[in-house]
């Protein structure tokens, strides 16, 4: 840190135990996941991680969005999406803010893909939907869901919410199996980070 910042490191994601020695304060999964970045690119490594995480939310958003409406209104509603709110104060920062963000969105996303998916008319003669929309579609995407629930839980605690919806979905649909799975994926991250 003193040799890339020039400054010692300061503020409220630090704390000092009895001992007197200072440590990181803060739940250590956006540093996991930052890891490669700076390796590869050194500082600049926050700029490309935070970077393919805009991509993903970009990609995200507007997948959802063009299952009822056209490319350029899509594109509209993701952009309004980030751009309207204070998410691209965080794109900017470098703090865990933007990944907690990027972890949330996708696992709403996850979640009600297929929801408004189901929704819609399907179209006669239309194609046989790709492998990712295929996935978006099965069970597989709430059990990915769960589990990023686990690492968002680990990397702020009230995200624990998450699984509200997820859980609760399988149960109402009598999916009991399903619900036990999706706790299953939850605690093996939650558990896995929280025991490290």
């Amino acid at each position: 840190y003193y040799r890339d910042i020039d400054n010692g490191p300061q503020g409220i994601f630090l704390k000092k135990s009895p001992s007197g020695k200072i440590f990181y304060a803060k739940s250590w999964a956006y540093s996991l996941f930052a890891a490669p970045f700076v390796r590869v690119f050194g500082m600049n490594g926050f700029p490309v991680f935070h970077a393919i995480l805009l991509l993903l939310v970009l990609l995200m958003g507007f997948a959802y969005f063009s299952l009822s409406d056209e490319p350029i209104p899509s594109l509209l509603g993701v952009l309004t999406f980030l751009f309207a709110s204070v998410a691209w104060v965080y794109y900017v920062w470098i703090s865990p803010d933007f990944f907690n963000m990027c972890l949330v969105f996708t696992i709403v996303f996850l979640w009600i893909y297929k929801l408004r998916a189901a929704k819609l008319p399907t179209v006669p003669g239309e194609d046989r939907p790709g492998r990712i929309k295929r996935f978006l579609l099965s069970d597989g995407s709430d059990y990915l869901a769960a589990f990023l629930a686990g690492i968002a839980t680990f990397s702020k605690p009230p995200n624990v919410v998450l699984m509200a919806p997820l859980f609760l979905g399988a149960v109402l649909a009598k999916r009991y199996k399903k619900a036990v799975l999706i706790v299953v994926f939850f605690l093996a991250s939650a558990v896995f980070l929280f025991g490290m």
